[in-house]
């Protein structure tokens, strides 16, 4: 396994929100959003990915996916792909996420729509985290970011080795709360 395996499990244990040690459906109940008439499109984008990673990556079909299941899965179905072979899921949740961010529906993201976004997420927002991940995701330098930027990004989040900028992915599925 790769230097993306501290990053997964990162994002394991922000999605396992019940504290189960596994991925599974119950884990949805604790998402923000979800509940009530209208749904958060991140809560939805969070829902599908759960699914998506249930449906893909349980290997024992018990009905979550385990530390090891995920890690497991992602080394086999994604290391060695490109982008453009990201699993349809997770390429939904990243398009749910660009969709947050654009809050102009220009189709780019500015430095500071992407600073706004990860500040509303609690995430890391410091100007050092923003100015690092901004200039990373910007493949092409031109003080935006674009949804291809992004889906290349959470590519080598689940594949690349160290260096990689997380926060923007992680921000979406905030960290597990005291039930």
């Amino acid at each position: 396994m790769g230097a993306y395996t501290q990053r997964v499990l990162e994002l394991f244990e922000r999605l396992d929100k019940d504290g189960s040690g596994g991925i599974n459906p119950r884990d949805l109940a604790y998402v923000e959003g979800i509940s009530g008439s209208r749904p958060t499109p991140l809560a939805l984008g969070t829902q599908r990915l759960v699914q998506g990673f249930v449906r893909h990556s349980d290997a024992n079909k018990d009905g979550q996916v385990s530390k090891i299941e995920l890690l497991n899965y992602v080394d086999k179905a994604m290391v060695g792909t490109t982008p453009e072979t990201l699993p349809d899921y997770i390429r939904e949740f990243v398009s749910t996420v660009f969709a947050v961010m654009d809050t102009d529906r220009s189709g780019k993201v500015s430095r500071a729509a992407f600073e706004e976004y990860l500040k509303a997420r609690h995430a890391d927002a410091s100007v050092d985290t923003v100015g690092y991940e901004f200039e990373h995701l910007d493949r092409d330098h031109d003080g935006f970011l674009t949804l291809g930027d992004l889906q290349a990004a959470a590519h080598g989040f689940f594949t690349a080795p160290d260096g990689v900028p997380g926060s923007w992915l992680l921000a979406a599925v905030p960290e597990r709360t005291a039930a």
